[in-house]
């Protein structure tokens, strides 16, 4: 296996893929030097390994050192699909492994981020807006927020470019479905990324598992540093109650009805189509559409819609109310409002 070429092998001059990573919790008081250098050699040696068994030679790469972390810079004629699968699972199982027989101080949690672009080398280093990029997607409060209420040893952060070459129409063993979008604002960056918690078991939509202590913070702090490699509990998510016809708690769809009513809205010839779907979720209020998780068919794509409509108040009334102004008064539609009337999901 060999070892990443740093600066002295390729040296990018143009498109490249980019990966940065960096481990959650690295200057934490609990860890003393003597562990954070013990880290440090740890994380190269998984991510070499896991990179050679990806069908990436780390000496044909680009390579620098980010103390709590590392940027690996990848020459064009690499595969950047290589990155997402089966680099992002390798990596989660070394790490992993390593965890199970390491102490609490020498845990091991990675934020990683994935982009595609530009970037140059020169005596100093390397410098360019899409290495700028990826750092911030790395420090996207919204990423570590998630990694610290999920618990998982891993989490992947990927750019809008990667996601629209790589991910949106993949087939096979990287699914477009695992990745919802959130908005990263970080200084002057202000774009949407892509993100993939590997074996986060509240879902895609954030739902939190059962009860339990508070979850660690996003910064970094020896909560979190304990619960580095186990999966901690967590707070439930407050429950959005609908009121029925009679203020008396409605069924949500998440619970009974959501299929019937996903039946209806497919019963509308205009709801069926993806630009039909496009049209109300872009018209949807900015808080609800970002924490949309888009699916490619078309029975899944409604099921994601109307449940994260359903975690907020009016939600369910707003959209109902865009899929009339697209469709009209038709017969398809009054049924559907009778359906939601009867069900009592919306005020």
């Amino acid at each position: 296996m060999g070892s990443f070429g740093g600066r002295d092998g390729w040296r990018p001059a143009g498109n490249c893929s980019l990966f940065a990573c960096d481990i959650v919790g690295f200057s934490d008081p609990l860890r003393s030097d003597r562990a954070r250098e013990h880290l440090h050699q740890k994380l190269y040696s998984i991510l070499e390994s896991a990179f050679a068994e990806s069908g990436l030679p780390p000496e044909s790469c680009y390579q620098e050192d980010r103390g709590d972390g590392a940027l690996v810079l990848l020459p064009p004629e690499l595969d950047p699909s290589l990155l997402v699968h089966p680099l992002i699972g390798l990596l989660r199982g070394k790490v992993l492994d390593h965890n199970e027989l390491s102490a609490d101080v020498a845990q091991i949690r990675l934020r990683v981020a994935l982009h595609i672009g530009r970037a140059k080398a020169n005596a100093k280093g390397i410098v360019g807006s899409d290495v700028n990029h990826l750092r911030r997607l790395l420090d996207a409060p919204p990423f570590k927020e998630e990694m610290a209420e999920s618990g998982a040893v891993l989490g992947v952060l990927v750019s809008q470019e990667m996601y629209d070459a790589v991910i949106r129409d993949a087939r096979g063993l990287i699914d477009p479905e695992e990745f919802r979008p959130v908005e990263v604002h970080v200084k002057t960056t202000h774009a949407t990324g892509w993100l993939r918690i590997p074996g986060d078991r509240r879902g895609l939509g954030g739902v939190r598992a059962g009860g339990g202590p508070s979850p660690p913070s996003p910064n970094g702090s020896s909560q979190e540093l304990v619960q580095a490699g186990r999966r901690p509990s967590q707070e439930p998510r407050a429950e959005v109650h609908i009121p029925g016809p009679n203020g008396e708690p409605a069924l949500r769809p998440e619970v009974a009805g959501q299929f019937e009513l996903v039946n209806r809205i497919l019963a509308i010839p205009h709801m069926r189509t993806s630009e039909g779907r496009d049209d109300v979720v872009d018209s949807l209020r900015q808080d609800i559409r970002i924490r949309i998780a888009r699916r490619s068919r078309p029975q899944t794509d409604w099921l994601s819609i109307v449940r994260t409509c359903a975690e907020y108040p009016d939600g369910l009334e707003e959209l109902i109310g865009l899929i009339h102004e697209y469709t009209g008064d038709t017969a398809q539609m009054m049924a559907l409002r009778e359906l939601v009337a009867r069900m009592g999901w919306t005020n």
